[in-house]
């Protein structure tokens, strides 16, 4: 008898551990213009599938407010598919990975106590949806960026966003004293706004380094470290990238005093962004204009042809210059080909991808690749793949490699790109999820990355491997950046 009771009580606890979430089957939603099919392998045996129309909504109760994980078990064929997750109202793009087999994605939303409507409406179409779950989640708040610098001959406002996750925030504090930000919302993202630490509660700060704290009822604490300096430290090395919003451009000033610039943006941010900013720092000359393949957001539609006309161009270098793994002394670098047009067969997988090392730092560009490309650079440069700053590629909107970009177990990420990344896999989950996390679990050297359309401009100064840093700007007038 004991023996049975046992069992029972064993069976009993396996169950309750087991306990499913929270379920919505496809086919339980309101349906409109989505195809019911069978299929053995879908919950239920059955899916709806979404082709260039159509939309599946579901009533969904939460026992009490908070954040949840929506869980969308689907298939999408033939590549990634965005569409859009509406939620009692707002409109979240969402990224579904390329999956020719049933598999699911978590995306974070709020859903109020009660009752929520939520939607998968079409934005790309072409999905099958299996069904949707939810789960209590308990998200951390966010901070970008969490290192800075400052020049107190040239004071300028220090720019935040941040991610509340459903947490408040209590108080503000600086070096340990209480203090205010400027805060407005931030427009992309939910619970998410953007602060602003004025220049004036920056002027009698001395030299040295200083702390930015954000307390939050939850006893969550976020914290941003800038430095202060009376007078500009003498770096060979200079790195800046724009935002350019979507495309990309970067100006680096080698140990030489020589100009670099690669690629130039779409023509009205090449018009309107990257020839001011060059006049203003009074750059008449572009000694290497390196446009790394030809898509209108990276050599402005003409080839980088406007360019070369305004500023005297001393060598033009593409995905055809150099083969790849060429290692070519660069003006007091080392500039090294990782990826070039007989890698590709098409602009993206032919486009230029090279690494800068400059005294034991590393910079890597990835151009417009793909995941494929980086399996290609992880096989051909094994112990050569480690960086301090990666560019992400393709503005992470195209594919990536894990693999790869774990390996490269960068400080800093860099990111060229809009509000477009928030619907991207090769961000939300292959990045931020699958890569970041990993980073971070690791205990890996890893610090943050920076999304050009949340922090503006971002400088590296190089001195050394072991010295450098970087600053956000989000004006660049009246700023000698390059100096």
């Amino acid at each position: 008898m004991k023996k049975r009771i046992l069992i029972f009580l064993l069976c009993t606890a396996s169950l309750v551990s087991a306990q499913s979430l929270p379920r919505f089957e496809a086919e339980s939603g309101t349906n409109q213009f989505l195809v019911l099919l069978q299929d053995s392998a879908a919950s239920g045996r059955q899916f709806l599938r979404m082709k260039d129309s159509g939309s599946v909504t579901w009533k969904v109760p939460a026992e009490k407010s908070g954040w949840f994980n929506l869980i969308v078990r689907f298939r999408a064929f033939g590549g990634e598919k965005e569409q859009l997750i509406i939620k009692n109202g707002r409109t979240i793009p969402t990224g579904f990975p390329i999956s020719d087999q049933w598999t699911t994605l978590k995306r974070a939303v709020s859903l109020d106590k009660g009752e929520n409507t939520i939607s998968i409406s079409k934005s790309w179409g072409y999905m099958d949806i299996d069904y949707l779950e939810t789960e209590p989640v308990n998200l951390k708040p966010e901070l970008v960026p969490i290192r800075n610098h400052v020049l107190s001959t040239q004071p300028r406002d220090l720019h935040f966003k941040w991610n509340a996750y459903g947490k408040k925030l209590n108080s503000v504090l600086l070096d340990g004293k209480k203090s205010e930000l400027k805060t407005t919302v931030y427009p992309h993202q939910e619970d998410a706004y953007q602060s602003i630490l004025e220049k004036e509660k920056l002027a009698n700060l001395k030299s040295g380094s200083h702390t930015l704290q954000m307390i939050f009822d939850s006893a969550d604490t976020l914290k941003s470290v800038f430095t202060v300096s009376q007078k500009p430290v003498t770096s060979p090395l200079v790195i800046v990238s724009p935002d350019v919003e979507h495309g990309s451009s970067v100006i680096i000033r080698l140990p030489t005093g020589k100009i670099m610039m690669v690629d130039t943006g779409k023509d009205w941010v090449r018009d309107q962004i990257l020839i001011p900013f060059l006049q203003r720092e009074k750059i008449t000359k572009i000694d290497y204009l390196l446009i790394t393949h030809y898509h209108d957001d990276h050599d402005s539609g003409d080839r980088g042809e406007k360019i070369r006309n305004l500023f005297q161009v001393d060598q033009f270098i593409d995905y055809s210059t150099y083969k790849t793994g060429t290692v070519l002394p660069f003006e007091g670098t080392s500039l090294k080909i990782l990826n070039c047009s007989e890698d590709g067969t098409e602009e993206n997988t032919k486009s230029l991808s090279f690494k800068l090392t400059y005294n034991g730092f590393s910079y890597t560009h990835g151009a417009d690749t793909y995941g494929l490309n980086q399996q290609l650079m992880l096989d051909r440069f094994p112990d050569d793949t480690r960086t301090d700053v990666f560019m992400a590629n393709h503005h992470f909107h195209g594919s990536v490699n894990v693999d790869y970009l774990r390996k490269l177990d960068p400080v800093l990420v860099l990111i060229q790109a809009q509000e477009a990344i928030y619907a991207r896999s090769a961000f939300m989950l292959w990045f931020r999820e699958e890569t970041e996390s990993w980073w971070r679990k690791s205990k890996s050297r890893y610090l943050e990355s920076l999304p050009a359309l949340e922090v503006g401009t971002t400088v590296i100064k190089v001195r050394t491997g072991q010295d450098w840093t970087y600053e956000t700007h989000q004006s660049n007038e009246n700023l000698e950046l390059l100096k």
